[in-house]
C-alpha cells in the first residue's frame, strides 16, 4: 500500500517544529532530487548515445581479415579430426578384407573367437567347443597374434 507523496513529506519532516527548519528540510531534498534528476538524465543521454551508434569499420579490414582466420580453423579441423578418422577407416577396412580362416578376432562386443569359416559379409566365429556364432565382418575389432 503506497503512501500519497504529501504525506511521505508530512511524517518526514514532523520533527520541524518551525518554518525556517521545515523550508532547510525541504531545501536539502530538493538538492538531492536536483542531483538524482542530473545523474538520470546523464545516464539517458549516454545509453542514447550507444543505442544509436553505428558499428566502427576495422581498420585494415576487408573479405581477407575474415576469411584467413576462417580457413586456418578449417585446416586445423582437417588435421586433427577429418584426417585421422578417414585413416582409422581405411585401417578397419584392410582388416576386414584380410581376415581368413584361423585368425584369433576380438568384436566390437569384447567377444574372443577363432575364425571357422569367412563368407562374402560375415564370419563364422567359434568361442567355444561347439559353440560358434556368425557375425558381421563389420564387428571384428581386431586380429590378434599368436605367440
Amino acid at each position: 500500500m503506497r503512501r500519497p507523496i504529501g504525506a511521505c513529506l508530512q511524517r518526514q519532516f514532523q520533527w520541524c517544529h518551525n518554518t525556517s527548519d521545515a523550508k532547510e528540510a525541504l531545501q536539502r531534498a530538493l538538492s538531492r532530487l536536483r542531483c538524482a534528476l542530473q545523474f538520470l538524465t546523464m545516464l539517458q543521454t549516454i545509453l542514447a548515445q550507444a543505442q544509436t551508434a553505428a558499428p566502427q569499420a576495422m581498420p585494415g579490414g576487408g573479405i581477407g581479415s575474415f576469411f584467413v582466420p576462417l580457413i586456418f580453423i578449417f585446416i586445423i579441423m582437417y588435421f586433427v579430426m577429418i584426417r585421422p578418422q578417414k585413416k582409422r577407416q581405411q585401417q578397419q577396412q584392410n582388416l576386414i578384407a584380410s581376415l581368413k580362416t584361423g585368425d584369433r578376432v576380438v568384436t566390437n562386443a569384447g567377444i574372443h573367437g577363432l575364425i571357422s569359416n569367412v563368407k562374402e559379409n560375415t564370419v563364422l566365429v567359434k568361442v567355444a567347443d561347439n559353440v560358434k556364432i556368425e557375425m558381421e565382418k563389420s564387428a571384428i575389432t581386431n586380429v590378434r597374434k599368436e605367440g
